[in-house]
């Protein structure tokens, strides 16, 4: 299921006959990654953020002097508002994925968050058949 979704972002969001070697190879590292049995949901957030980059939606480098921030409206926001304080992504994790020192557990759900965000925005909220076919294997 992790390959056939990487396979449906390329396909739904990458420009047609625009040659993208460095997100290939991202693509077939990914693939021998998840093939290996590497831990996927972390794979496959640097994959996202590889994705990302190769479109030009990159999240930025930093600094990120705030402690949390939210993705609203096609960009990265500080939200240091104490009643949000669990939405959004901590600094840590921003650092943490561009960093690829993405820990499992809080830091990579809080980075699914984010990169899943970021790329419905991009799909213009349209669903991955992924999520659905998964969403429908959880019921049987």
């Amino acid at each position: 299921m992790s390959a056939f979704y990487i396979n449906e972002l390329l396909v739904r969001l990458l420009p047609r006959g625009v040659p993208e070697q460095a997100l290939f190879k991202s693509y077939y590292e990914t693939l021998k990654k998840l093939a290996s049995g590497e831990e996927p949901l972390v794979t496959l957030r640097y994959f996202e953020l590889d994705f990302l980059n190769a479109l030009g939606y990159g999240l930025p480098e930093g600094p990120f002097p705030a402690s949390r921030y939210r993705f609203v409206v096609g960009d990265l926001i500080a939200s240091d508002n104490t009643a949000l304080e669990n939405a959004g992504v901590s600094s840590d994790t921003l650092r943490a994925l561009i960093s690829r020192t993405l820990q499992p557990g809080e830091q990579e759900r809080e980075a699914r968050m984010l990169t899943r965000d970021l790329i419905g925005y991009y799909l213009e909220e349209i669903p991955l058949n992924t999520r659905r076919i998964l969403n429908e294997l959880k019921k049987i």
